[in-house]
């Protein structure tokens, strides 16, 4: 799952349609983990260029609410900047993956948000995050299940930009740009209270 070029680490998981399964859950964890603590990096870069992530399992398991819940520690507890590189869809679980990280970059083809099957994780803080970057309104409407494509993630801030070229090459210019970067996406993401 890791490889790195130029103080980056590249968490890719692969697969034609990556289902978030706790095991692959697990493997992203352990590998965040490694990325924090290695000196090699400054910044890291979770990417499915060209793949669905869907969750593997309900959100009422418990195995994979504390899987879920881990994978988000790791990436909101660590000193590293950690970015998303979606080419496709990033739903339920995986679309608040996405969400933690300081920078959220897609494909023209990508889509992300909850339905009824990925609603959101019990404990995670999508509905604060959401809210802080795309406004009540919309934050609602796709918690209730209306996933938005790139260009409307785009419009409503939910995304950093959308590109059109090589989607992990270009994200990579900006986690060696910004690895020196505080960060705080959320301005206070420390603060936010988990969802009940």
């Amino acid at each position: 799952m890791t490889r790195g070029r130029d103080g980056v680490a590249y968490l890719t998981i692969e697969g034609r349609e990556a289902p978030l399964a706790v095991a692959v859950l697990h493997e992203l964890e352990a590998a965040l983990a490694r990325a924090q603590g290695d000196g090699a990096f400054r910044s890291i870069v979770i990417s499915a260029r060209e793949r669905d992530l869907v969750p593997g399992a309900g959100p009422a398991e418990p195995a994979f609410t504390a899987a879920v819940l881990a994978v988000l520690g790791r990436i909101d507890d660590g000193a590293k900047r950690v970015y998303a590189a979606i080419g496709g869809a990033a739903l339920g679980a995986a679309f608040e993956i996405v969400l933690a990280c300081d920078g959220l970059y897609a494909g023209p083809a990508a889509r992300f948000g909850f339905t009824p099957a990925a609603p959101p994780t019990s404990g995670s803080r999508a509905l604060e995050r959401l809210t802080k970057l795309t406004g009540a309104e919309t934050a609602r409407a796709m918690l209730e299940g209306e996933p938005s494509d790139a260009l409307e993630g785009y419009g409503s801030e939910l995304l950093d930009g959308i590109l059109v070229n090589d989607l992990l090459d270009d994200v990579s210019v900006f986690a060696r740009r910004e690895a020196a970067l505080p960060r705080g996406r959320y301005d206070a993401a420390s603060n936010l209270q988990p969802a009940t």
